[in-house]
């Protein structure tokens, strides 16, 4: 039982290290559960008026995304390991990872009438139109070098709080593990 605990006590350290804050956390797990595309909106209001912007000026949405849409990490800018953005929020911010920036680009290119694809890669989100990648392509190509990646990329305040934390959970479970078999010796001696 102490096992399945602390087991239970790591596994909740590691998600609300990940995903502080709570909130975004549950909007993030419908996202998912959703997909990507459930992000897209080209009737949004915001779209709509940078769409009718880029009418007037013949900017493409890839390239007023680029010049708009500044990249940032979702922990710098949402405080979680991975948030999707709607295309509001990502104009409202200035910023966005590669998910908002497809998301946000890909809408555009609906308000506009024009087609593009979003690819979704195991660490990356980029935009095809026209056979030409917008936002580069990732190289990563297993599970392993996901979790290597998300580590290195993860401010150091988070590794520390979940190295010690898990020190805690676990120091605190073999203790107690070995303070319960010497009381039991105690008790029952054995001759």
């Amino acid at each position: 039982m102490r096992k399945i605990l602390a087991l239970v006590l790591s596994c909740a350290l590691i998600i609300l290290t990940l995903y502080p804050n709570v909130y975004l956390g549950v909007v993030q797990l419908g996202n998912e559960i959703n997909g990507l595309d459930s992000l897209v909106d080209g009737n949004d209001l915001s779209v709509a008026l940078v769409g009718e912007n880029l009418k007037m000026t013949g900017q493409t949405p890839e390239d007023w995304v680029a010049e708009n849409i500044h990249w940032v990490s979702d922990y710098d800018l949402y405080y979680n390991l991975e948030y999707w953005a709607t295309p509001s929020e990502t104009i409202m911010a200035g910023r966005g990872d590669c998910e908002d920036r497809a998301i946000l680009t890909k809408s555009l290119n609906e308000y506009l009438g024009q087609t593009s694809e979003m690819v979704v890669q195991l660490d990356h989100v980029y935009i095809v139109k026209d056979g030409e990648n917008y936002f580069g392509v990732s190289n990563t190509t297993s599970v392993k070098e996901l979790i290597r990646e998300i580590i290195v990329k993860m401010p150091f305040p988070r590794k520390l709080a979940i190295v010690t934390g898990l020190v805690l959970i676990w120091g605190t479970s073999i203790l107690l593990g070995w303070r319960e078999r010497k009381t039991v010796k105690r008790r029952y001696p054995v001759d």
